[in-house]
């Protein structure tokens, strides 16, 4: 499509062509929770009625059927998101669990008393409270970078922060609230330059160019197609830790540069 067309666009959408008090129905609320269009609707129907079984635990045709059409996912997911390998691209059911992914299985065992999480004034609560959670467990000390009267990420104040404490800088991409688009390139390049991982919400902005263009092994996003952690320079933990885990009872083996990095 090259312009947006609203009425097509809505045609994708069989929800929206019920009515509520006697008017088309106009959804605002997508940032909570998305509305399916007509293909994904056909594609969950089709599995269930054609495909479904178990993946990676059963050698009977069907079985092996639908772990080949769910791993073959792996890899379009890899290319939509722009992420270098398939490997680090691990599936959970939603962003919260992702980030609580991250929080249990990277943070909680690296972090000491006196350890710093940064993260931003604008996060979501998903993405604030996994922190929390874990700076009580471990001693560690949650800190926040400013935002500005317009909504926009103090930059300077947050390199401020980024302190020789700071194991982990966790941020979102595109604020659900505000609709502001951080400069995650930035920021992660002066997380890493410190040895900092850094762990991205990239709920509202996967559907967007915004979160496309992996460089350089950018950052790890945790959105409703992925969460990404980017390891600190030099590490290549994603692909390691992938090919060791692959399968979905290995979930809790896997550290946030493992989860959708980009």
């Amino acid at each position: 499509m090259s312009a947006l067309d609203p009425v097509r666009l809505r045609a994708d959408f069989p929800i929206l062509a019920t009515e509520m008090r006697g008017r088309p129905l106009v959804y605002l609320d997508s940032a909570s929770s998305a509305q399916k269009p007509r293909a994904v609707i056909e594609a969950t129907r089709a599995l269930y009625e054609e495909g479904y079984a178990n993946v990676h635990r059963g050698v009977y045709q069907l079985s092996e059927r639908a772990t080949e059409a769910f791993e073959s996912v792996r890899p379009r997911v890899a290319r939509f998101l722009g992420a270098p390998d398939p490997r680090g691209v691990v599936f959970t059911r939603n962003v919260t669990e992702a980030i609580n992914l991250v929080a249990a299985s990277y943070a909680r065992p690296r972090l000491r008393e006196g350890d710093e999480i940064l993260i931003t004034a604008m996060e979501h609560h998903a993405n604030i409270v996994p922190w929390q959670l874990v700076c009580e467990a471990t001693g560690a000390r949650l800190r926040v970078a400013p935002i500005d009267d317009d909504g926009a990420l103090m930059v300077d104040e947050l390199e401020r922060l980024l302190g020789p404490r700071t194991r982990l800088l966790a941020m979102v991409h595109v604020s659900n609230a505000l609709g502001t688009i951080n400069p995650v390139e930035e920021v992660v390049a002066l997380a890493r330059e410190r040895g900092i991982a850094t762990l991205v919400d990239g709920a509202q902005a996967a559907p967007h160019d915004e979160e496309r263009g992996q460089q350089d092994q950018a950052e790890p996003e945790a959105g409703q197609v992925g969460v990404h952690v980017a390891p600190p320079a030099g590490g290549d933990e994603a692909a390691r830790e992938a090919a060791r885990c692959r399968g979905t009872n290995c979930a809790h083996q896997f550290t946030p540069a493992s989860i959708n990095t980009l």
